[in-house]
């Protein structure tokens, strides 16, 4: 759950108040299958980038039945006191406890995938505007809360296992070698390996988890001249046996590409409202939207904010506060002359920046962060950066 693998640069209005609303609509589902009290917030915006809430972790780590220092680190440091295993002698067929969480966390990833698909595919009547509108937020939700529960029986099965056996299971994570062999084989293919990465991979981008990122398909070129920077030799480490933890880890990850899916579709949803209100000047670009929270867009497609006058201060104060939009697709990883790669937080969007390299570098202190599985993959160092 930390916060840097999630939002490594400032987010956007729009994207945050997506992932904020996620929370909000999810946060009473997870205390319900956790049967804990969870927090108001798991992230906080200080001076534009996310951090993850003071304490979140502690409700958390109730639901925990092992403690150990690795499942503190990914619970923001929490204090765990195990949860009693005492019931469990009752019942004739011991039951795995987290077994909810993995039925739950299958169908979320379909649900998300679907959705997103059908959002793509669709052909933008009114109808369809008003309607996406609507089912962004909870899926955006289902996602956020699929997410918190994997994160904390990941937390759980981390606790029962040693370091040797969390550094097997890191180089395992299928989803992001996956991804590694398509990028490595699409930086030395002989033909357009921009284009299959983008065809395999249509929600991709430099900033998957960032709305206001545009996906790959949108500037290949840049892909492209990041796939050709790409040195020999980068590749993935053997494949091994797997464990209940990397499961997890799979569980994860698969959960990641599946919101980047949902932030995907958003993204399109939001150029498609932005692309209307260009004609009355609302807007004077499509990324201008991205400026705006959902809630506000929501006034821009209902027609409550009809006017230029009402919507361009906001936008044009928001621009002057925030970054530039081109920090959500010009932001790259530093590359230092040790051949270390760099980055606050680590995501599939980057995955190209460490592929060849002798190491990689973040500021994420989970033992299981996105950076430390990828580096385990790509059998590199990781170093932690204070």
């Amino acid at each position: 759950m930390d916060s840097r693998d999630l939002f490594p640069v400032p987010p956007s209005p729009f994207t945050w108040s997506l992932f904020q609303e996620g929370w909000r609509l999810g946060r009473g589902g997870v205390a319900e299958d956790l049967a804990v009290e969870t927090p108001e917030a798991v992230w906080v915006l200080r001076d534009g980038r996310v951090e993850s809430a003071p304490g979140w972790g502690e409700g958390l780590a109730r639901a925990l039945h092992h403690a150990s220092p690795l499942a503190a680190r990914l619970l923001g440091g929490a204090r765990i006191v195990p949860r009693s295993r005492g019931w469990r002698r009752f019942l004739s067929r011991p039951r795995d406890p987290w077994d909810g969480v993995r039925e739950r966390s299958q169908r979320t990833v379909q649900r998300l995938r679907r959705w997103a698909r059908d959002v793509e595919g669709l052909s933008w009547t009114q109808a369809d505007v008003l309607q996406v509108m609507e089912e962004i937020g909870p899926y955006v939700g289902m996602g956020v809360r699929a997410w918190t529960e994997v994160t904390v029986a990941l937390a759980d099965a981390l606790a029962a296992s040693t370091e040797e056996a969390v550094s097997r299971a890191l180089s395992q994570v299928r989803e992001v070698r996956g991804l590694v062999r398509a990028l490595a084989e699409a930086a030395h293919s002989s033909g357009d390996g921009a284009a299959e990465v983008i065809r395999v991979y249509p929600w991709l981008a430099p900033l998957p988890l960032e709305a206001a990122s545009p996906r790959w398909a949108e500037i290949p070129d840049i892909l492209a001249r990041r796939l050709s920077a790409i040195p020999a030799g980068g590749g993935t480490t053997p494949a091994g046996d797997r464990s209940s933890l990397s499961e997890w880890l799979e569980r994860r990850e698969r959960l990641r590409s599946a919101l980047a899916q949902v932030v995907s579709a958003a993204r399109t949803w939001v150029r498609v409202v932005a692309r209307e209100a260009m004609e009355d000047g609302r807007f004077r670009s499509p990324e201008e939207a991205f400026f705006l929270t959902l809630e506000e867009l929501k006034q821009v497609v209902t027609g409550e904010w009809s006017r230029p006058e009402r919507v361009r201060p906001l936008v044009d104060e928001r621009r002057r506060q925030g970054p530039e939009p081109s920090v959500w697709w010009e932001t790259w990883p530093e590359l230092r002359e040790d051949g270390v790669v760099v980055a606050e937080g680590w995501h599939p969007g980057w995955v190209p920046a460490a592929l060849g390299r002798s190491g990689l570098a973040t500021r994420a202190h989970s033992p299981v962060s996105y950076g430390h599985v990828l580096a385990a993959v790509l059998g590199i160092r990781v170093e932690a950066l204070a």
